[in-house]
């Protein structure tokens, strides 16, 4: 019948040729030709050379012929009883076990691969094929099955399509931890290793380096080597071990001959590659440095007017290019707004860039109006390899009269950004890029409360693909929303830094990512309410130094300092105050001041073109600094390298004056403000002045060392250091603000310790008492 099988010696049953329907195994026995049968059934089914069994309707196995019996090194008692269950891989018996009992249970066949343990003990893969058995009526009475070992046909199949994927993974690895961190995984996975160990003999002088490793030595299992030689020397070492019971397939040490190999040339081409990235990186690196040498390394802080910038170099694959920007404050409060773009990248992009925005900014900075500044630029260009096809965006912006003139040459129009999320793309003017004939005109817009001006290059937007229409969308979507969140009223996120600098972060974050080919450059510009002038009066005692700090970063706010000019601002105003308060009583010469005039009076105010402007006032007479000033006079110093000094003394009391150019850096290369992460005390309150033990013989100094508190860090420092019995370390990572006064402390402190080589001193780099150690020239180190 179609789909069964009648008769055989594997069958609990024989067909109508030996003797008719099966009574039971004593009736066959009795009949002679049955029996004859059946003995030249079994002797076949013994020199078959694939495993046979059959089982009866229940499942239960019923015969099996002697290459079974060899196969698992047991018995056909052993067989018939069931225990051939306990041969099959623990992974892999339950799947089979459900397949085998599915098909008795729907009297049909079944096919299926699984993992069997052989008589040495090891696990092969066979492939059992059953079919039903049926009797004289039709009826099932079981299965009939075969069982061949296909083990090195799954292994090789295996080992191939596992070669191909290994080639793919070495395709995709770029860096050597990658080669090795890949690979080993998936042999790990392939193999079912309990110990694989990747050593290439890149060490000192060719030793073996572990480059990746898993499991542990234990000595479980079966451990094979494979090493790669060249020429006598060793390059690759390869150490596996199987897992405890499971012994190595000739097509597993196989592959692992193939992989060793493979794997030593991959790494070789992939530490080649590493060190050529290197090299391209540091060259890069090289032109990126040169680039922001030549663009502004920092935009004027105007009272009125809120300015900011980034630059961004291109993905890998480009050199810095030219794109360059610049703000250059002129007269009656107006600053002109440049943006421009060298074609090409490299070292002559950027030297030509460098040159046309000096013309430019030199020509602004002296007057010339837009058309005459962009012609003389333009005449540079013509004798200047290079600068052929260079576009710009030059534009004037007036914030009293609110207008905005500009000329675009061949460059993008200016951005107008609303404050309620819009935006709109101003008109094009006439002309072409520089060295380009044609006519020139300058356009002037109205702005309106509140909006922004963006310039940018089209390196912001232009994508393979992405029309210009698209573009334009893309930009206003993306300026409308960052310049909404960066107003953000209460009860939204609060913006980080100035509305401008915002803004410039959230595009650059958002339109210059993946994709960019070339350098993007943004210039905003936006109102801004100045800030009113500081008038203080204070006690002349040091504790007034805190007050003045807190009074200066609130009237300071309106202004975004940067970080580190927020620190210099308040080290004028400290060092200014901490000079009067020492010297406003005048007790050398015993000139008695009444309590009531020994105040000091603080002023400060920025100008139009962001000077600040710092004046002390007090009642006592001035001192003349000593011929031998010893260590002391490092404020005065301090005022002097930091800003513009002028000491008025008279009489009736003592100005000191201090102008400083306020100034914000501009992040070139970083598309995300590094400024974001201000130092301790420089946003919300200043901490409180503390010396903490920091184990062992450390000291941590923490909140600002002023007049007020060098007198207690000296004392800490002293006991610490015990009369230089021991080298002390004094963090000053926690460290607010470092005035003269502290200066002087840690001078004293190191005398008293025996010198220098007594006292550590820790200040990062970007701190508030690194910049503060630099200018005092007093050893200390950054990390």
């Amino acid at each position: 019948m179609r789909g069964g099988r009648r008769c055989g010696y594997l069958a609990p049953v024989l067909d109508e040729r030996c003797g008719g329907p099966v009574r039971d195994a004593r009736d066959d026995a009795r009949d002679a030709q049955g029996a004859g049968r059946l003995v030249d059934g079994r002797v076949l089914a013994d020199l078959a050379p694939v495993m046979l069994w059959s089982t009866d309707a229940t499942g239960a196995c019923t015969s099996v012929n002697r290459r079974v019996l060899e196969f698992f090194g047991c018995t056909e008692d052993d067989m018939l009883s069931g225990r051939w269950r306990s041969i099959l891989h623990p992974d892999d018996a339950p799947a089979y076990l459900r397949e085998f009992e599915a098909a008795t249970a729907g009297r049909r066949g079944f096919r299926a691969t699984t993992r069997v343990r052989g008589a040495d003990g090891s696990y092969r893969w066979i492939e059992t094929t059953a079919e039903p058995l049926l009797d004289a009526d039709g009826r099932f009475a079981g299965l009939a099955g075969s069982n061949p070992d296909v083990t090195d046909r799954l292994l090789r199949g295996r080992a191939t399509a596992f070669a191909a994927e290994l080639g793919d993974v070495f395709a995709r690895a770029d860096e050597p931890a990658e080669v090795t961190d890949r690979a080993g995984r998936r042999l790990v996975d392939h193999l079912g290793l309990a110990l694989l160990v990747l050593a290439p003999a890149d060490g000192p002088g060719g030793a073996s380096r572990v480059a990746w490793e898993h499991g542990t030595g234990d000595g479980a299992g079966e451990e094979h080597v494979e090493a790669v030689q060249e020429g006598g020397r060793r390059l690759f070492t390869l150490t596996a071990a199987k897992r405890p019971g499971e012994a190595w397939h000739e097509e597993e040490l196989r592959l692992l001959r193939e992989v060793a190999p493979r794997l030593s040339l991959h790494l070789t081409r992939a530490r080649a590659a590493q060190e050529v990235r290197r090299r391209y990186d540091e060259a890069r690196a090289v032109v990126a440095r040169l680039q922001a040498a030549l663009l502004p390394a920092a935009l004027p802080v105007l009272p009125g007017l809120d300015l900011a910038a980034r630059y961004v170099v291109a993905g890998a694959g480009q050199g810095a290019g030219g794109d360059w920007f610049d703000a250059v404050v002129l007269d009656g409060g107006r600053v002109a707004l440049v943006v421009g773009d060298v074609v090409g990248h490299g070292v002559l992009a950027s030297a030509t860039m460098s040159q046309l925005r000096a013309v430019l900014g030199q020509r602004l900075g002296a007057g010339a109006g837009l058309l005459e500044a962009v012609a003389d630029v333009e005449q540079v260009a013509r004798r200047l390899p290079g600068a052929a096809a260079t576009t710009l965006c030059a534009a004037v912006l007036d914030p009293a009269a609110a207008t905005l003139a500009y000329v675009t040459s061949g460059h993008p129009a200016p951005l107008v950004v609303r404050p309620d999320g819009t935006a709109a793309h101003l008109e094009q003017t006439a002309g072409g890029p520089l060295a380009v004939a044609g006519e020139r005109a300058v356009r002037t817009a109205r702005l309106g409360p509140g909006e922004h001006v963006l310039l940018y290059t089209d390196g912001l937007v232009e994508r393979p693909g992405r029309s210009r229409a698209a573009e334009r969308e893309l930009l206003a979507g993306a300026a409308g929303r960052a310049l909404r969140a960066a107003l953000a009223g209460p009860g939204e996120a609060p913006p980080t830094g100035s509305p401008a600098d915002a803004l410039c972060r959230a595009l650059v974050g958002e339109l210059a990512g993946a994709g960019a080919r070339d350098d993007v450059t943004v210039l905003v510009a936006g109102p801004r309410t100045p800030p009113g002038p500081l008038r203080a009066d204070l006690p002349a005692e040091p504790r007034s130094l805190a007050e003045l700090r807190a009074q200066l970063r609130d009237w300071a706010a309106p202004l975004h300092l940067h970080p580190a000019e927020a620190r210099t601002v308040h080290l004028l105003a400290g060092e200014a105050v901490a000079n009067a308060v020492e010297h406003a009583h005048d007790r050398e010469r015993r000139v008695h001041v009444p309590a009531a005039r020994r105040r000091v009076r603080v002023g400060a105010d920025v100008d139009g073109s962001g000077v600040l402007r710092l004046v002390v006032a007090d009642d006592g007479r001035w001192r003349p600094p000593r011929e031998q000033p010893g260590d002391r006079g490092r404020g005065l110093a301090l005022l002097g390298a930091l800003g513009r000094l002028r000491v008025d003394a008279t009489e009736r009391g003592t100005v000191v004056s201090v102008e400083r150019a306020l100034q914000r850096p501009v992040e070139v290369d970083v598309p995300g403000p590094a400024e974001a992460a201000a130092a301790p005390g420089e946003q919300g309150h200043e901490p409180p002045f503390e010396v903490l033990p920091g184990g062992g013989a450390v000291l941590r100094v923490r909140g600002a060392v002023d007049l007020a508190s060098a007198p207690d860090l000296l004392d800490e420092l002293r006991r610490a250091a015990r009369g230089g019995a021991v080298r002390l370390t004094v963090d000053l990572s926690g460290v607010t603000h470092l005035a003269s006064a502290g200066v002087q402390a840690l001078v004293e402190a190191a005398r008293g310790a025996g010198g220098w080589e007594r006292l550590d001193l820790l200040a990062p780099q970007g701190g508030a008492a690194a910049a503060v150690l630099d200018l005092a020239a007093l050893p200390h180190r950054t990390s």
